[in-house]
């Protein structure tokens, strides 16, 4: 009797050790395919901009109906992005077009009203700040220096962790977040939770690209500006753009690279783009590229003639403004913000480098948007708190991550009935 008992105690502590092997066998597995995954989406996903790529983005090299100088919109993945509106609506169309800035009119935005900076970075640009410290503890470890180490920073979406308000900034209330000045990534260029561009290459935060070219995020406006739709379009292209030849210049002349021109209602194929400013009315020179913008035209009316329209902006490489305009720096000016209000033609730094982090002299905004930051029974959010509301979070982790715990379990529940049942049917 005693040696049949040792003899069933050892085949059940044998067969728990094979179950025990055999959940270790898929649980490491799923561990490590959890943490080396995607990352979490943010705890608040901003809304999907319409945005457009750049000639060079492997997805317009596609030749699969996109082209430089559409507005997109995002698809389902793994589709590539919609046409949410032709180039041609906007009085381009030609080969070498390329849209370089959007925005809404954001008209009746108070001058006092915080917002934090959105923005996106070209292939070359390098970022010289890390992720901040506190919120690498909080799981949200990517910015622009992690993402273009990681070759995939011109497809993304970054936030400033600098608060701006229309009439100057930055306008910072956190000391934890203004030490050290820094970006946090908002959104991937493909599959983070829906947080992201449908761009290449697949793959998401976590993964290093290596050579895989990348598609180039090179404009982007807030689809919640304009209730979700697209009618006025505030708009510049490149200073390459053979349209520009066709499109209205001011005072008879040619327009150009410096141009914000406006569309009363893109979704219509009849509809005349006109100039909003000209590069005279900008303060800049013909032969500069805005490359980033926002627009803030206050009455809503398509022209910059009130005295509180207001244009934030960012230059191309080798405008020749970079040089003149007081207090740009001459490390990185690509990648500084300037404004210019209506009637004024002297445009002036609004944000520098630094405030997103930025400051390698390869550093080139490539984009511009806002976020009015808003979190729920929070009534005055710092930037660390709107950093962790609307920051891509690290890979999921069975820890941190419900998607990962629900794969653990039901992989541990799997494993288990398959050898309780063969245990059943052994014989004693």
């Amino acid at each position: 009797m005693k040696q049949t008992s040792d003899f069933r105690f050892h085949r059940v502590a044998g067969s728990r050790t094979s179950i025990i092997r055999a959940m270790a066998a898929v649980v490491v597995p799923v561990c490590v395919f959890a943490a080396a995954g995607l990352a979490d989406p943010p705890e608040q996903i901003l809304d999907a901009p319409f945005y457009s790529f750049d000639a060079d983005s492997p997805t317009v090299q596609a030749d699969i109906g996109i082209h430089a100088d559409d507005i997109l919109a995002k698809a389902p993945n793994p589709a590539p992005p919609n046409v949410a509106v032709d180039g041609v609506n906007l009085g381009l169309g030609q080969m070498g077009d390329e849209i370089d800035a959007l925005s809404s009119a954001n008209a009746g935005f108070p001058n006092s009203q915080e917002f934090l900076l959105l923005f996106s970075i070209d292939r070359a640009s390098v970022a010289n700040a890390p992720p901040h410290p506190l919120l690498v503890a909080e799981n949200v470890l990517y910015n622009a220096l992690d993402q273009a180490a990681r070759g995939h920073g011109s497809g993304d979406q970054f936030m400033s962790l600098d608060m701006f308000t229309r009439a100057g900034g930055p306008a910072s209330r956190s000391a934890a977040a203004r030490v050290p000045a820094t970006s946090v990534q908002t959104k991937n260029q493909y599959n983070e939770g829906g947080s992201d561009f449908g761009g290449e290459p697949k793959d998401g935060s976590a993964r290093p690209n290596g050579p895989i070219p990348q598609d180039n995020v090179v404009s982007m406006m807030l689809t919640g500006r304009s209730g979700g739709g697209l009618g006025e379009v505030y708009f510049s292209v490149t200073r390459d753009s053979p349209s520009l030849a066709m499109l209205p210049g001011d005072g008879g002349e040619l327009a150009n690279g410096a141009y914000i021109f406006f569309n009363p209602d893109a979704l219509n194929p009849g509809s005349e783009s006109v100039v909003f400013a000209s590069s005279t009315d900008l303060g800049l020179d013909p032969n500069d590229d805005i490359d980033a913008m926002i627009v803030f035209d206050t009455d809503g009316n398509g022209i910059f003639n009130n005295p509180i329209d207001h244009v934030l902006f960012s230059l191309a490489h080798a405008s020749p403004s970079l040089v003149t305009i007081p207090g740009a720096s001459a490390a990185s000016p690509a990648a500084h913000v300037f404004q210019v209000g209506a009637g004024s033609a002297s445009p002036s730094v609004f944000a520098l480098a630094e405030n997103m982090g930025l400051g390698n002299p390869l550093d080139n905004v490539d984009a511009l948007d806002y976020v009015v930051c808003v979190i729920e029974n929070e009534p005055n959010p710092t930037e660390f708190d709107c950093a962790l509301q609307y920051g891509i979070r690290g890979p999921m982790v069975p820890a941190q991550s419900d998607w990962g715990l629900i794969l653990l379990t039901l992989s541990m529940l799997v494993v288990g009935a398959i050898l309780i049942g063969r245990m059943k049917h052994r014989p004693a």
